[in-house]
C-alpha cells in the first residue's frame, strides 16, 4: 500500500483556498431539478440564473433515454457545483462542457489553430517583413532582447 505524504495546513491558509474558490469563474451549480411532465431540467447557478433544459439537449449520445423519470429526478451536484451525476445510471457530466454544448459554443482552440494556418496575403506579407528583422523578439523576462 503506498504511502502519502500528507501537509498541514493552517486555518489561514484553508480560508485563503475557501476565498479563492468563492472567486472563480466558472459555472457553479447550487441545484437541479427535474419536471418528469416537460421532460426538463432546471439548473440554478450560484450567481442566481436559472436554466430550463430539456433531457435531449442534455444528453451527448441519449444515455439519459433509459433512466426512468423517477431516476432522473435523482440526479445530484458533484464536486464545487461542477459536475452532474445520476449515481445508479453510472452518468455523469462536466459542467461547464455541458453548458458549452447546450450553447453550441464553438472549440476556442480549433478555431484558433484553423486561423493560425491560414494562408492570407496579409499573414504571409507579415511574416515576411518579422523575419527581415530577425524574427519574433525574445520575451525573457517580459523585455525585448
Amino acid at each position: 500500500m503506498p504511502i502519502h505524504k500528507t501537509t498541514e495546513l493552517t486555518d489561514a491558509e484553508i480560508d485563503a483556498a475557501i476565498e479563492t474558490g468563492k472567486r472563480t469563474h466558472f459555472p457553479r451549480l447550487l441545484d437541479i431539478g427535474y419536471d418528469v411532465s416537460t421532460d426538463m431540467f432546471t439548473l440554478t447557478f450560484h450567481d442566481g440564473m436559472k436554466l430550463v433544459v430539456a433531457r435531449r439537449a442534455l444528453q451527448l449520445k441519449n444515455e439519459l433515454d433509459t433512466i426512468s423519470g423517477d431516476e432522473l429526478t435523482a440526479v445530484t451536484i458533484i464536486g464545487p457545483g461542477s459536475g452532474i451525476e445520476w449515481k445508479g445510471a453510472g452518468v455523469s457530466y462536466y459542467l461547464p462542457t455541458l453548458v458549452a454544448r447546450i450553447f453550441s459554443l464553438p472549440d476556442f482552440a480549433a478555431l484558433g489553430a484553423r486561423g493560425g494556418a491560414s494562408r492570407s496575403a496579409a499573414k504571409v506579407a507579415a511574416v515576411q517583413k518579422n523575419c527581415q528583422k530577425g524574427g519574433r523578439p525574445s520575451t525573457k523576462r517580459g523585455k525585448a532582447a
